[in-house]
């Protein structure tokens, strides 16, 4: 589902309003900069009809990365360095959530 058409992503993922500057690092090709909104707090994951506390860094970034990254890749953030938990998917708002760890 593609996000609406007046809503621009870009704008609200800008460095110099909300975001921060991501450096991805993929296992095979170039490093390069991706803005997000980055969290490291705690966020309640509904699992049916149960909360839990999921405590992972992640952060929110343009859709177009979604395929330029897969699990397992590096991501520094503010000098901190995670890996993706996960492979990323886009969540039809032109966004995706990378869900980010510290240790492999």
């Amino acid at each position: 589902m593609p996000h609406p058409s007046w809503d621009n992503v870009d704008e609200f993922l800008d460095p110099d309003d909300f975001g921060t500057v991501a450096r991805a690092q993929p296992a095979t090709g170039p490093a390069f900069d991706m803005p997000g909104i980055f969290d490291d707090g705690v966020m309640n994951v509904e699992a049916g009809e149960y909360d839990m506390a999921d405590g992972r860094p992640r952060i929110e970034v343009h859709e177009r990365f979604a395929p330029l990254l897969k699990k397992r890749d590096a991501v520094t953030i503010n000098g901190q360095a995670y890996y993706l938990v996960h492979d990323p998917h886009p969540n039809g708002t032109g966004t995706c959530v990378l869900e980010l760890g510290l240790d492999f």
